[in-house]
């Protein structure tokens, strides 16, 4: 956004309109950088038998980043949006994908997949004690952190 010189009044640039693509291109980033995210989360979980609640705003800022790269650091509330919904998703699939790392150390590997029907229905029936009220808040935080990265100046 290169100012420009009315006068004695500086008016910034207006910021170009978001497109069909810009918006495509922000949500794949988004769901990107979300689900690198709840990778990297999983393998911790497993590593270290511990759920670390602010691994959940690194997820936030990766669907945040994802977005922004993705829309050609364009800025704006439609791109916050996707970027919290993005976050969201990282953090299910954190949490699904640390279901899966959890049931084959217990049980062998193999014995889980991520795109096993059965273990994705497994994960739905105790959905309700995988996440308590402290994840709550730490999903808040993540979906906070994703909000603000698009939102520009």
């Amino acid at each position: 956004m290169e100012p420009q010189d009315e006068g004695s009044l500086v008016v910034p640039t207006p910021p170009e309109p978001l497109t069909g693509s810009d918006l495509a291109m922000a949500a794949v980033g988004g769901l990107i950088g979300a689900i690198v995210g709840g990778l990297i989360w999983g393998f911790l979980v497993a590593a270290t038998d511990t759920e670390l609640g602010i691994v959940a705003i690194g997820i936030g800022v990766l669907a945040g980043f994802g977005v922004v790269l993705g829309a050609r650091r364009k800025h704006g509330v439609p791109l916050q949006v996707i970027a919290g919904v993005a976050a969201l998703v990282g953090i299910l699939f954190g949490k699904y994908f640390a279901f899966v790392q959890i049931v084959n150390k217990e049980f062998g590997s193999g014995v889980a997949s991520v795109f096993d029907g059965r273990t994705f229905s497994a994960f739905t029936d105790i959905i309700g004690d995988v996440f308590s009220g402290f994840d709550l808040l730490w999903v808040v935080f993540a979906v906070y952190t994703a909000w603000r990265i698009p939102q520009g100046q």
